[in-house]
């Protein structure tokens, strides 16, 4: 059994990964809410001093910070300050700490072509220099792209699916690129990293290519809810056509896919969890 230490205590991701890694492995997560725990460490603070007094973690989880282009420009200065300046003060802690340390991304941070349409992205620009700073600063932190992901905790959902029985209109964000990757199997991969690669970055994505509307229909209709669903597209991001960014992103995910998953099994990781849910309809 491994001793594991997650760092985003109530997030999304860390909630799953906990509850995923907690079956296998000794997991403990830090806390921003009492100064006092041992495992206080708290990413907004000004003059940052975690206590982090734990010892032997074999493998440690990056999942905090700010997320998205909108809350990150809403307060560009406290960003900075969670994203870049105490991340990094946290990775290294966390690498003298750890065996090993990982540094959940995003999938957006790709190399040419895809950069150039989020240049001005101050979301991605701080997950670069996150990125750039362990490459050239430690070897025992590793890198994970995720695509956009989904779980059992995952508060989009659940909303989706409260409106959905009172037959509310429900506005689901897209952003017409690549398919969800379950939670879990994102624990699952950073477990088979852990004992099998020392490749620096790995994306993770599954293999079949649909966003998150086309997730709400298909779970709606596991459910066997009727409801009105709208898809509302985040920006035009991307300056071509549909049919082209389908087929980049069918050729990513065959040249970067390490770990293929069907949305079956994206929609499983969560699916029991709305269905005592429906039946109470």
């Amino acid at each position: 059994m491994s001793k594991v230490l997650i760092v985003g205590e109530f997030g999304e991701i860390a909630l799953d990964l906990r509850a995923y890694l907690s079956l296998n492995h000794e997991v403990f997560c830090t806390t921003r809410l009492d100064s006092t725990n041992t495992l206080y460490l708290n990413l907004a603070d000004k003059i940052f001093l975690p206590t982090l007094r734990i010892n032997d973690i074999d493998f440690a989880i990056f999942a905090a910070g700010i997320t998205g282009e909108s809350k990150c420009a809403a307060s560009s200065e406290k960003s900075e300050l969670i994203n870049v300046v105490n991340t990094i003060k946290t990775l290294n802690m966390l690498s003298s700490l750890a065996k090993r340390v990982y540094f959940i991304s995003s999938s957006l941070c790709f190399e040419e072509p895809y950069l150039k349409y989020y240049a001005k992205s101050l979301y991605i620009q701080q997950k670069l220099k996150v990125e750039n700073y362990i490459v050239n600063t430690h070897s025992n932190v590793f890198i994970i792209r995720p695509t956009k992901v989904i779980g059992s905790t995952n508060s989009r959902f659940i909303e989706w699916i409260g409106k959905a029985k009172t037959r509310s209109v429900i506005q689901v964000a897209s952003n017409l690129k690549f398919a969800p990757v379950s939670s879990f199997k994102l624990a699952n991969v950073i477990e088979r990293h852990f004992s099998h690669s020392n490749r620096l970055y790995f994306h993770v994505s599954s293999d079949c290519l649909e966003t998150y509307s086309n997730v709400a229909r298909i779970l709606f209709k596991k459910l066997e809810i009727s409801a009105k669903l709208e898809e509302v597209i985040i920006e035009n991001r991307y300056p071509q056509n549909t049919d082209d960014i389908i087929e980049e992103s069918k050729s990513d995910l065959n040249s970067i896919n390490l770990f293929p998953e069907s949305l079956d099994q994206v929609l499983d990781s969560f699916l029991s969890l709305f269905l005592g849910a429906s039946n109470d309809m």
